[in-house]
């Protein structure tokens, strides 16, 4: 029975170890691995998310609206922002057509990622939201409290008062809530994308990329999306 169930064990191990690099190579930090069969498909769903954020880049008055549920902590999200968002930024951000919401997906293996999230916000309750974002992934290797004290210190911001924003509860209170989000909308891993009609404050009838994928892939996305 012991050799029976040791040879069963080693025909599983395989299959496990394969799923395991499926994640990986699909560009997608996924909290439950095994979940990764659909990762590279961009679907369309009936979906609504909350509009309504402090850590927004671009026109709010924009037709459509591209969420994002980040992990500052993510490598594939850092390659995101670092290879695919100024791309995305330039030609549709910048220039009025999309408003970029960015929502806090924090993986429970990342121990930083939810001090990270929180200095985010903290400099966005300063005006430095977008430079606090390029800081965290460029230094993602470093992320740790005197890395968010310093990097607050480059960027200028009220050290005062971003201390105090960073033992606030009510901060984690709202990284939680874009989490419970994430949950409830179907999120497991990150990087996570949905692009929709803006309305009012509520994002609409959206498109889902999951992981990291080129600036063309969200091009497409987008083209679609304005067709709905």
């Amino acid at each position: 029975m012991l050799y029976r169930l040791l040879f069963l064990s080693l025909l599983i191990m395989p299959v496990q170890l394969s799923v395991a690099v499926s994640a990986v190579s699909n560009g997608y930090e996924n909290k439950a691995t095994q979940n990764t069969h659909n990762q590279n498909k961009s679907t369309y769903s009936k979906k609504t998310f909350n509009a309504n954020s402090k850590l927004t880049l671009g026109n709010k008055k924009a037709s459509l609206a591209l969420i994002e549920f980040s992990d500052y902590q993510c490598a594939y999200c850092k390659r995101f922002a670092q290879n695919t968002f100024p791309g995305l930024k330039k030609k549709y951000i910048d220039t009025g057509k999309l408003l970029f919401i960015a929502k806090d997906f924090p993986l429970r293996s990342h121990v930083q990622a939810t001090g990270a999230a929180t200095a985010a916000r903290c400099a966005a309750e300063q005006g430095r939201y977008e430079d606090m974002r390029n800081a965290l992934f460029n230094g993602a290797r470093y992320l740790s409290p005197t890395y968010y004290a310093t990097s607050a210190n480059k960027l200028g911001l009220e050290q005062n008062t971003f201390e105090a924003c960073m033992a606030n509860r009510a901060i984690a209170m709202q990284i939680n809530q874009d989490y419970q989000e994430g949950r409830r909308q179907g999120v497991t891993g990150t990087p996570r994308f949905f692009i929709g009609r803006l309305e009012g404050d509520k994002v609409v009838d959206v498109i889902s990329i999951t992981g990291s994928k080129p600036l063309a892939a969200f091009e497409r996305a987008i083209n679609n999306a304005a067709l709905h």
